[in-house]
């Protein structure tokens, strides 16, 4: 008779792999699996204590004030305590005779066939095959949680790579920004140094066009004053001329006149 059967629907395998974790054979001792639930389900995390994601991917807890990071649970002592009480009393009561039943005295089977001993025998046999059976089950499930651990460690591996190469294409993007901003920034710059060069240089020019015409126009100026006063000192020495030109006349007419008498 094989133990072949999957596990029942509520032992799933975070339940299994709590057990396992609690030292409990979660298929040959199944009545303890409530210890393992309660662990799961029903645990108070002590102060100070949550729930993390460890550095091997795995879920465990962490105390940030204590700098302390673990697999199990902060309490898992106390279960594992409550297990081995657990153990101690199911097994003293599997030894104890129950009231209202005699004992019964063990049977020796003989070499001629006795059916007690068979009996016995071929139970002790089935319930070897059981436990075996049972092991294997667990074993079983203990690697299907390793291997779902692997598959969850391996699908976050692959969710951080994507997250990182997003990441480093946006700094990418961002770094290709910044080199066309700065590429923009220094144009920008030269061009506005090469409109403040223009500018200076035609303020220059400006200035020196103003110069020059200043400076004209006062040579003008004192070219023009030159002409006046020449003209002026010719038109003086025209009118003296004349002057004199009139009083030379005047005195020969009256020097003739006074001959003439």
């Amino acid at each position: 008779m094989a133990h072949d059967a999957p596990p029942s629907p509520e032992l799933d395998d975070r339940t299994i792999e709590t057990a396992i974790a609690l030292d409990i054979d979660p298929f040959a001792e199944d009545h303890l699996l409530w210890i393992a639930r309660s662990a799961q389900n029903d645990a108070e995390l002590p102060p100070g204590w949550h729930r993390c994601t460890l550095a091997d991917l795995s879920e465990g807890y962490a105390n940030p004030a204590l700098g302390v990071e673990r697999p199990d649970h902060p309490r898992a002592e106390e279960f594992r305590v409550l297990v081995a009480q657990e153990r101690r009393r199911t097994a003293a009561r599997a030894h104890r005779p129950h009231p209202e039943q005699p004992r019964k005295r063990a049977r020796t089977g003989n070499a001629s066939g006795g059916g007690g001993g068979g009996d016995e025998n071929a139970t002790s046999r089935m319930g070897k095959t059981l436990h075996v059976d049972a092991r294997i089950a667990a074993m079983e499930a203990s690697h299907r949680i390793a291997l779902k651990g692997a598959q969850r460690k391996v699908a976050e591996l692959e969710r951080r790579l994507i997250e990182r190469e997003e990441a480093w294409e946006n700094e990418r993007m961002e770094a290709e920004a910044r080199t066309h901003r700065v590429v923009v920034e220094a144009e920008e710059r030269s061009r506005v140094g090469l409109e403040d060069e223009r500018r200076a240089m035609r303020d220059t020019i400006r200035r020196a066009v103003e110069r020059e015409r200043k400076v004209a126009a006062e040579e003008a100026t004192r070219a023009v004053k030159t002409s006046l006063r020449s003209v002026k000192a010719a038109e003086a020495e025209d009118a003296r001329r004349r002057e004199l030109e009139a009083g030379g006349g005047a005195q020969q007419d009256a020097r003739l006149r006074a001959g003439g008498a």
